[in-house]
């Protein structure tokens, strides 16, 4: 993950603690949570960089990003190393 989108990601993260989030960006990442909330390679609150799962578009192993998850899922720009946003 590129820093800009680390950093755009945690300052959302900020901003949804004050509730100054866009409700459109926060939609979003509620949406993705969902899908982040079933993933096998999460662990609490981070994609783990040791577990392992299919690329649903690929089909390829590929590796979680070890990104905090909440903060990820609020940079517009941001994917899923599943592909599953």
């Amino acid at each position: 993950m590129l820093l800009k989108h680390i950093l755009e990601g945690w300052g959302n993260w900020a901003k949804l603690q004050f509730g100054l989030t866009e409700p459109k960006l926060k939609n979003l990442s509620k949406m993705r949570l969902l899908i982040c909330d079933t993933c096998d390679i999460r662990t609490g609150h981070m994609c783990n960089s040791n577990r392992s799962g299919i690329n649903v578009i690929t089909k390829e192993i590929k590796f979680g990003c070890g990104c905090a998850i909440p903060p990820k899922t609020l940079v517009t720009n941001s994917k899923c190393p599943l592909s599953k946003w």
